[in-house]
């Protein structure tokens, strides 16, 4: 098959949807098919790719932060695409790109499946300007939550409207889907990941190293939050439960966004530097280092779809404590592989436990991380290759089932016509000279 996937974040981007759409273009070629990205480039120009299209785009963070829209027209493009001539789009993103999904399936006469990667309900706080500073007087800039989940599920049943099928990573995003009145059939497919990525070891001497660098101490249990820091993946609350025990437990949080700056104030207004340390950004290819100087993995979110960092941290034998939510319901095992919890207590006592399996005996990270095999990649491109050749079927039928109605409407009206001119026939004129005479 020739596959085309669009995204309005390209490869250089850092974040679950990007992970996602790279690991299934090479799930997808290693399965013999040929595979192409239409992406929002980084700057305001149009180029090639290896892998595929990257279309100018302009920064767009009045809509998100680090968000980008399309600019300019799309001709050349278009043309470039339909020549080339996909069987299948896979859109991964709701805007700019799957406008430019749409037109192309239109022209190719091909079906959409699309993923559906963020629930927008936890998103709400971004809509309305509330996020940009210095924009206090704009209207509409505190918008109503009610109002705006309920923007949030028309706008995603529109979206539904125009795929032959919606790929949900979860259950938990399924449900979602199925509340809002999707009008096109939904799959739970769990993104797959590289799992080998996160089975490297680390030495002594490189642990050590970073160790010194953030000030841990042999004695201390290192919790790891690592992925974007923005205000929905609440940082803070852990911050605060783990700073509220007396614990040798320190939290480092890996990764950038948003709220990274508002939450070293809070760490100093705290008082808890040196129970948290900040990494940043880490470098994609090092990544994998944090997760194995990290014991546990820990978050508070709940608003992930799926949360790949959550399979990555099993995959490098980490045990989990993060808040309950349905998108973890076939991922953690409780008391085995980590713990849940919804408020302090259980965080608590979920923490013990998770210590209890890190000093236990029979304690061994490879264990853990065979939890992680179901999210392989290549088990992600097989599925999702099933999909999109029942998804091509389906949309062949419907098709002929259109035509032959077509067909048996143009019938119908050649028999009427014929029986019509019959008619006229029999009684001795032309349907004209009847007409000429009712007149006269």
């Amino acid at each position: 098959m020739k596959i085309l996937i669009t995204s309005d974040w390209n490869t250089d981007a850092i974040n679950g949807v990007v992970t996602s759409i790279n690991n299934l273009m090479y799930g997808l070629r290693a399965r013999g098919h040929e595979v192409k990205l239409l992406a929002l480039s980084s700057s305001h120009q149009t180029r090639i790719t290896e892998d595929g299209w990257e279309v100018a785009s302009l920064p767009a963070d009045f809509v998100y932060p680090e968000a980008r829209l399309r600019v300019g027209l799309m001709t050349k493009i278009y043309d470039k695409v339909i020549e080339w001539g996909p069987d299948i789009v896979h859109s991964q993103c709701e805007f700019s790109t799957f406008l430019m999904a749409h037109h192309i399936a239109h022209e190719c006469d091909i079906p959409i499946v699309h993923t559906y990667h963020t629930v927008y309900e936890d998103y709400t706080h971004y809509i309305g300007f509330k996020h940009i500073k210095n924009l206090k007087y704009i209207p509409g800039r505190k918008l109503n939550k009610k109002v705006a989940t309920k923007a949030v599920a028309e706008f995603s049943k529109t979206i539904s409207r125009f795929c032959q099928g919606m790929i949900a990573p979860t259950e938990k995003v399924k449900d979602l889907l199925l509340g809002y009145d999707s009008k096109c059939p939904v799959f739970v497919v769990p993104s797959g990941i590289t799992l080998e990525n996160f089975r490297q070891t680390l030495s002594d001497d490189e642990k050590a190293n970073l160790r010194n660098k953030y000030e841990i101490s042999d004695d201390e249990i290192v919790a790891l939050f690592l992925g974007r820091v923005a205000k929905e993946k609440n940082i803070n609350e852990v911050m605060k439960y783990i700073s509220s025990r007396d614990e040798n437990v320190k939290l480092l949080v890996v990764g950038d966004g948003p709220e990274l700056e508002n939450l070293k104030k809070l760490a100093t207004k705290m008082d808890i530097n040196d129970r948290v340390k900040f990494v940043g950004m880490a470098d994609p290819k090092d990544v994998w280092k944090y997760y194995q100087l990290g014991d546990f993995f820990t978050s508070a979110s709940t608003s992930e779809t799926q949360g790949l960092t959550y399979i990555e941290a099993l995959s490098s034998g980490l045990p989990l404590l993060c808040r309950k939510d349905p998108c973890l319901d076939d991922v953690v095992e409780e008391g085995e592989n980590g713990c849940l919890f919804t408020n302090e207590d259980e965080f608590y006592s979920g923490m013990d436990r998770v210590l209890e399996i890190l000093n236990s005996d029979g304690y061994d990270r490879k264990l853990i991380g065979q939890s992680a095999e179901k999210f392989s990649r290549e088990s992600f491109a097989r599925t999702l290759e099933t999909i999109y050749l029942d998804t091509l079927n389906r949309y062949k039928e419907e098709k002929e089932k259109i035509n032959r109605a077509e067909n048996l409407k143009l019938l119908i009206h050649k028999v009427n016509e014929y029986l019509q001119l019959d008619l006229l026939g029999r009684l001795g004129g032309s349907e004209d000279e009847n007409n000429s005479d009712n007149e006269i």
